[in-house]
């Protein structure tokens, strides 16, 4: 297979691009990479270097879990 992605792919790709502001912003928020990258149809390792391309410090995998131990705790909050 050649280095070609599908037209699909491209479309997709090509989404993420005009609206990386409110990517970024979901991300930044919390949101997993991985759970952006496959709502929005791209792979996780191009959506990332996106990320880094746009000035994003990508979480590490502990900063990952503290933030969702600490949202997990504002979630339970509000249900009591």
């Amino acid at each position: 297979m050649s280095g070609r992605i599908s037209e699909e792919s491209q479309r997709r790709r090509d989404r993420v691009l005009r609206t990386v502001g409110k990517v970024v912003a979901r991300y930044q928020a919390g949101a997993p990479l991985t759970r952006l990258s496959a709502e929005l149809g791209v792979d996780t390792q191009w959506l990332r270097e996106r990320l880094l391309d746009a000035g994003v410090e990508i979480r590490g995998l502990s900063a990952a879990r503290r933030l969702r131990v600490e949202q997990d705790k504002r979630l339970r909050q509000h249900v009591i």
